[in-house]
């Protein structure tokens, strides 16, 4: 059997999933050979530590998140690039510390975006409460293979110390955030998060 060497520089994907790749090679007197391979390509993470937010009418700590550049804003920044926003914190009487969209009611009543003239309904951010605890939150690394998220809540609610929460943006984006404090004073959350790029 007579071998042949090919070389070239391909470029996969850049999109997270699987590609099948096939090739096929003909010799002069029309016999074939065929040759398949998969290439994965696996999410890359950006990690987000130390993130602070401060409910509805804290004036030190910003309420909204932009979790594709990990920036916290206030109400009025956030008014100003809508489009960048996926979710907002405050802490609630009955529903506790809460993360929620932008679309989401509770949200929009208690921020009063109507009248601040958002343009609704928002960017709707999905939620669910993740398998992972913090230890596994910890391990992920630079790249990260996120499970199928099957989330339909558009917020979270009566969030603790140690929860981890699985969430997809508007633009299908995934991450995780994992609770490192809650404070009863100030109305305060302290997270730190890790979304696929």
């Amino acid at each position: 059997e007579a071998t042949f060497t090919w070389e070239q520089d391909l470029i996969a994907n850049t999109q997270a999933g699987e590609e099948r790749w096939s090739f096929t090679v003909t010799d002069k007197d029309g016999l074939k050979k065929e040759l398949s391979f998969v290439i994965t390509t696996t999410p890359t993470v950006t990690a987000y530590l130390d993130v602070t937010m401060g409910s509805y009418d804290d004036v030190d700590f910003g309420s909204f998140m932009a979790t594709a550049t990990g920036t916290v804003m206030t109400k009025a920044e956030a008014g100003a690039a809508q489009e960048t926003v996926d979710f907002a914190f405050y802490k609630g009487a009955v529903n506790g510390s809460t993360l929620g969209a932008p679309s989401n009611d509770d949200i929009v009543l208690v921020f009063k975006l109507n009248e601040a003239g958002w343009t609704l309904p928002g960017n709707e951010t999905l939620f669910e409460m993740s398998d992972l605890n913090a230890d596994d939150f910890d391990a992920i690394g630079d790249s990260y293979d996120f499970p199928a998220f099957e989330g339909t809540k558009d917020d979270i609610q009566n969030l603790d110390v140690g929860d981890v929460v699985y969430f997809k943006t508007h633009e299908n984006k995934r991450g995780y955030i994992k609770v490192e404090n809650i404070y009863q004073k100030g109305y305060k959350i302290d997270f730190d998060m890790k979304v696929e790029n």
